[in-house]
């Protein structure tokens, strides 16, 4: 996902917004309850359906299916594009990034003109009611509103996707989520997308009856019917596949199942999570993952944030941590320990681009040895480490970032064109692209098919 500047805990204030269509005046769109506002691409005919709010649905076929995200921010407007041909804010044009806007200003996605009307007046923004989640008793002020929101959703029977990096606390909010709910007492259930291979995984979420497939020995139930009266969370969603998206979404609607291999549906009745640290906006700009699916678990959507924006519960975290590890058993840890402060420092100063994860293998590692663990050993790109890129230096940010991902993006597509004899519907399967992005990037960064016969550098 494009990276933003984290809020501060201390800002206080929001910004409210509404969209309008400049062809048709008469009508607003405004954001969600959480604030938040999504243009989207659709068919003729879903264009007929009844505005909804926090959902703007163009037919317009210069749009993407998920272009462009408005949220309130304390102060500003954030804008993040997510489509194909980018979103023109005045005269700078804004694509696959995230910019904040702090006034009023017209907008272009496609051949679509809009009008962004932002409030000049900042309103104090609805303070964090408290939660009763598990697990997150010691969370800081900057993770108080992602766990208010949780909370909340805890107590509806509405499915619920989490997003965030890896690490960053995911599926311990969903088990508090399925713990605060009326489904408490029933089983949650854990099915990962990204660890079971793309032939089996409807049998994992829907069952399947005896010789449905080879070595289907016997009849077998799903998650969802395993979870019955319970919670089912679906891991790692991004690496579901399309076919199984469709069905999926059918299960969230119908509330019924139907094995592989068998005509009969079955009920069921779970709640359903969903958690992911891939960006679903351009999976869904790349028709990698299906738009109407996520609309409909966007409705209960949470943020974790990563733990360089949380550095304010720190030091409560490294004692939960510490505390867990002596519960696991997993390190003989006096009950009377603490850490120095040379060590808190040590934790304060790094990036923790493994987030909560990270952070407990360092104190494992430190409580079991003595000794600071060597820093997380990053593959940089080639500005860190090539002289052949040392002109960028002499750039501004914006020109020398956008170079750097044009000669990647250059040397990558060329790589796999020669590899696949410049088939490119071949070379986008291999990397997991789609063919029309891929010749895109084609397009864009100067790369043509001739050059999957010159010789390799």
């Amino acid at each position: 996902m494009a990276k933003t500047r984290p809020l501060e805990p201390t800002e206080s204030h929001v910004r409210h917004f509404s969209l309008r269509v400049l062809s048709s005046s008469k009508q607003e769109h405004v954001p969600d309850e959480e604030l938040r506002l999504r243009v989207i691409r659709v068919p003729t005919e879903e264009a007929r359906r009844s505005p909804t709010k926090g959902w703007l649905r163009l037919v317009d076929p210069a749009v993407s299916r998920l272009h462009l995200e408005l949220q309130s921010r304390p102060g500003h407007v954030q804008l993040r594009d997510s489509s194909s041909n980018g979103t023109w804010v005045g005269p700078i044009c804004v694509r696959q990034q995230a910019i904040e806007i702090p006034s009023s200003v017209n907008l272009r996605v496609g051949e679509t003109e809009l009008r962004l009307e932002v409030e000049e007046r900042d309103r104090p923004a609805s303070p964090s009611r408290p939660h009763s989640l598990r697990g997150f008793e010691r969370a800081g002020p900057t993770i108080a509103p992602t766990l208010s929101r949780a909370d909340r959703l805890a107590q509806t029977d509405l499915p619920i996707l989490i997003t965030g990096e890896t690490g960053t606390g995911k599926t311990a909010l969903a088990r508090a989520i399925h713990e605060r709910s009326k489904r408490a007492a029933g089983p949650f259930k854990v099915v990962d997308c990204a660890s079971i291979s793309t032939t089996l995984i409807e049998s994992e979420l829907f069952g399947h009856r005896r010789g449905a497939f080879t070595h289907a020995f016997e009849a077998r139930e799903g998650i969802f019917e395993a979870a019955s009266g319970g919670t089912v969370l679906i891991d790692e969603l991004g690496d579901l596949p399309l076919e199984a998206q469709g069905k999926l979404l059918r299960v969230l609607e119908e509330k019924r199942v139907r094995r592989v291999g068998e005509n009969d549906e079955r009920p069921v009745r779970v709640r359903v999570i969903a958690a992911t640290h891939r960006d679903l906006a351009s999976m869904v700009t790349d028709e990698r993952f299906r738009l109407d699916l996520f609309e409909r678990l966007a409705v209960g959507m949470i943020e974790m944030p990563p733990l360089r924006a949380r550095r304010d519960e720190l030091d409560a975290l490294c004692k939960q941590l510490v505390e867990q590890i002596r519960r696991d058993g997993e390190v003989d840890v006096p009950e009377t320990f603490t850490l120095s402060p040379s060590i808190e420092a040590a934790i304060r100063a790094r990036e923790w681009v493994g987030n909560i994860r990270e952070l407990l293998n360092f104190l494992r590692y430190y409580l079991a040895t003595g000794e600071l663990p060597p820093e997380r050993a990053l593959r940089s790109s080639s500005i860190a480490g090539h002289d052949g890129d040392a002109d960028l230096f002499e750039k501004d940010y914006a020109t020398a970032h956008e170079e750097l991902l044009r000669r990647f993006d250059r040397g990558y597509l060329t790589h796999h064109l020669r590899v696949h004899g410049g088939k490119i519907q071949q070379a986008s399967e291999a990397i997991d692209l789609h063919r029309v992005t891929f010749a895109r990037r084609m397009r864009e960064c100067g790369v043509s098919k001739r050059w999957a016969s010159e010789p390799s550098d």
